[in-house]
C-alpha cells in the first residue's frame, strides 16, 4: 500500500541521523588524535629538555621524587651572598651515614637562617643522600 512508502522526510531524517553520528565519531577521534599528539609532544619535550643541562636533569629528578621546587627555589632567592657562600662551603655529598640533627648543626653555623629555612636545607639534603645511587644514574658524564 502506498502508505508504507518512506516520504522525502524519512530520508532526510535518516540522513540527518546518520551524519550526526559521523559527525560524532569523527570529532571523537579528533579528540582521540589531539591527546596523542599531546603526549607524544611531552614525551618528546621531555626527552628533548632532559638533555639540555645537568640542573635540568636534577630538576626532573628531584620532581619525580617529589621535591617541592616552587619551596626550594624560592628559598634559593631569599639567601644573601653570604648565607650562599657558606651554605656552599657546607658539602654532604657522599656521607650517606649522617644524621638529620648533624646536618642541622652543619647548616646552623650559617648566620641568619630561619628554622624554616634550615629544615627544607636539612630535608633536601637528606633526600640527595638518600638519592646518591639515583642521581650517579642520571649523571650523564
Amino acid at each position: 500500500a502506498p502508505s508504507q512508502r518512506v516520504t522525502d522526510d524519512d530520508v532526510d531524517w535518516i540522513i540527518k541521523q546518520l551524519q550526526t553520528k559521523v559527525n560524532g565519531m569523527q570529532e571523537r577521534l579528533e579528540f582521540e588524535e589531539k591527546i596523542r599528539q599531546k603526549e607524544l609532544e611531552s614525551s618528546e619535550h621531555k626527552a628533548a629538555s632532559s638533555i639540555e643541562s645537568m640542573d635540568d636533569v636534577d630538576r626532573y629528578v628531584m620532581q619525580d621524587l617529589g621535591y617541592d621546587m616552587e619551596a626550594l627555589e624560592q628559598l634559593v632567592r631569599e639567601l644573601t651572598p653570604e648565607q650562599s657562600a657558606a651554605l656552599e662551603e657546607i658539602d654532604f655529598t657522599g656521607r650517606v651515614n649522617i644524621t638529620a640533627e648533624e646536618m642541622t648543626a652543619e647548616i646552623n653555623v650559617v648566620p641568619g637562617l630561619t628554622e624554616m629555612q634550615v629544615q627544607t636545607l636539612v630535608e633536601m639534603e637528606m633526600s640527595i643522600l638518600k638519592n646518591e645511587a639515583l642521581k650517579s644514574i642520571t649523571k650523564m658524564d
